[in-house]
């Protein structure tokens, strides 16, 4: 019963500490997926800048990898909240590189620069929020799973003390067993030696009983 109890505990160690680890897999990726958006804005403000193409190599790169991490983020939640969470941040992801692209290609007039530009910081704005709640909500996670991992660790000692505990009671009680079963065998042993010794002397006896009665008849 011990070691059944004791099993199920190493599993659910084990089911909680990949808990934990996922939780911190999802904020890293939410982060990173905020850092891509970051470098995207980056590169587009040094092109607008500058009007050097170099720029425009950050945002390229970050393209390629934007799309990979909000897939490992839709992967990787599984909270209902979180799932359609996910969900905004794609459609915010989708209006924040679409604003990003106009200001890429601008041509017009500086107030409509300006414009854009401040569409662009609003939906910045919008997407760190976003990306902020979603942390929060999975550093809420970690918290209890956390704790629900501790409070197992804390529990398994005590699990494998009573395992121990019982493992010894049982050998002592196997071999205090084993004891009276050599005890009981050599007075086994002994009462077959007395009853052998009986009945060889039963046997001397009736041999010379028979002896004695045939001797007699032959007179």
């Amino acid at each position: 019963m011990l070691s059944v109890l004791s099993y199920r505990q190493n599993l659910d160690l084990i089911k909680k500490s990949l808990l934990v680890n996922h939780t911190n897999l999802v904020i890293l990726e939410a982060n990173n997926e905020l850092s891509l958006l970051k470098d995207a804005e980056t590169g587009t403000r040094g092109f607008l800048l500058t009007h050097d193409s170099a720029f425009l190599l950050t945002y390229t790169n970050s393209l390629s990898g934007i799309p990979v991490s909000l897939h490992a983020l839709d992967s990787l939640v599984e909270e209902p909240k979180q799932q359609q969470n996910v969900k905004k941040l794609r459609s915010l992801t989708i209006s924040r590189l679409s604003v990003l692209r106009k200001l890429i290609g601008y041509t017009g007039e500086p107030a409509g620069l300006q414009q854009l530009l401040r569409q662009s910081k609003a939906e910045m704005d919008l997407v760190r929020a976003h990306v902020a709640l979603m942390i929060f909500e999975e550093q809420r996670l970690l918290r209890l799973r956390t704790e629900s991992l501790n409070s197992a660790v804390s529990f398994a000692p005590t699990i494998n003390v009573l395992l121990a505990g019982f493992s010894i009671l049982l050998l002592i009680f196997a071999y205090f067993k084993i004891l009276r079963e050599l005890e009981l065998t050599r007075s086994l042993q002994r009462q077959l030696i007395t009853s052998n010794d009986v009945l060889k002397k039963s046997n001397s006896d009736l041999a010379q009983f028979a002896y004695v009665a045939s001797h007699d008849l032959q007179e």
